[in-house]
């Protein structure tokens, strides 16, 4: 089993949607999936009624119930690739336990690979996601990870990733398993298609495109099957 772990103290930069978009990939490859919700307030993941998404329950009341964290990691699923999404508001929290815990070990006595996948936006918050990204290479040093970058936010500042320091480090240490740059989606045909694809509470995958309530013009249906084959292409050569 392959244990992909989404998880970083920023929000807002495309982490839960990345995370669908790897679950989608996997589905259009017919290899067994669970989707773990672990974002005890917005749900987002879970919203995807076409991907296999546990919700996992982590509040006590209205406070987040930190000791429930190593649920993510009990009755693991019968499956080939695992995807948890972790929520920045409880992102230390998971971190801490797995530092502390002997979960990563468990895990690879089990026959589990731990992936951990981290996503750097050209956004405001990038240097902070880059020196998150050196935290998390420096804590999980027997880990592999895969850098995504999000540069579909209106920011001057455009990042060349293979000069920063932290990916040269992991790739010395042959553990960066690839880079995947996101194709721009924050205006035209793909922006309006993605957008119509949430409908209320419900969220649709690019296959369910076609059953989607909004109307959704053959223009912005071709912009999704073309961001899907560029997307799921980069994912291919990552060797995921």
């Amino acid at each position: 089993m392959k244990i992909h772990i989404f998880s970083q103290l920023n929000s807002g930069i495309g982490q839960t949607s990345t995370a669908a978009l790897l679950g989608q990939y996997y589905q259009g490859q017919h290899s067994s999936i669970c989707l773990i919700d672990a974002n005890p307030f917005h749900k987002t993941l879970f919203a995807y009624k076409g991907l296999p998404v546990k919700l996992l329950n982590i509040m006590e009341g209205t406070k987040i119930d930190t000791s429930k964290i190593p649920d993510i990691f009990e009755d693991l699923p019968n499956v080939y690739n695992m995807i948890i999404d972790v929520d920045a508001g409880i992102a230390q929290a998971f971190y801490d336990y797995i530092k502390n815990s002997n979960i990563l070990g468990k895990l690879k006595e089990q026959g589990c690979e731990v992936i951990f996948h981290y996503i750097i936006p050209n956004s405001h918050c990038y240097k902070s996601s880059i020196k998150g990204l050196e935290y998390i290479a420096d804590t999980f040093a027997n880990n592999s990870i895969i850098v995504w970058y999000n540069s579909s936010y209106f920011y001057a500042h455009e990042i060349d990733l293979n000069k920063l320091e932290i990916i040269k480090t992991l790739e010395n240490q042959n553990r960066l398993l690839g880079i995947i740059e996101l194709p721009k989606i924050h205006e035209g045909n793909l922006h309006r298609a993605l957008n119509k694809l949430v409908v209320g509470d419900i969220r649709y995958t690019i296959n369910e495109a076609s059953d989607c309530p909004k109307n959704i013009s053959m223009e912005e249906f071709t912009s999704l099957l073309d961001f899907k084959k560029e997307s799921f292409s980069m994912m291919t050569r990552a060797g995921l």
